[in-house]
């Protein structure tokens, strides 16, 4: 017996598409970064490469997102680490 999952409320889903939609976007910007500076960037780009594709499905399907908790965490830790590389870039190419 299958169980259908709850309907996300509109404000819900709005946010989690609009969030999804940032991160990816972050993302997509690390990996052109990281070809166009190719260095120390292009690891953690890679590593967060699957995320990209994740949060494209979560802005079609928020509910894809949403029941999965450990999906959760990944992208949060994906999101992460692309805003810790950003800075990196940041600082380094003020400094240069």
């Amino acid at each position: 017996m299958s169980r259908k999952p709850a309907r996300l409320s509109f404000e819900l889903a709005l946010q989690l598409r609009l969030l999804s939609a940032a991160g990816a976007l972050l993302i997509f910007t690390l990996l052109w970064a990281g070809f166009i500076y190719p260095s120390l960037i292009t690891l953690p780009a890679l590593l967060v490469t699957p995320a990209l594709f994740v949060l494209l499905a979560a802005v079609v399907s928020p509910q894809f997102v949403e029941t999965r908790p450990w999906l959760r965490t990944y992208l949060l830790l994906s999101v992460g680490l692309s805003v810790v590389c950003w800075v990196f870039i940041l600082v380094w190419f003020s400094r240069n």
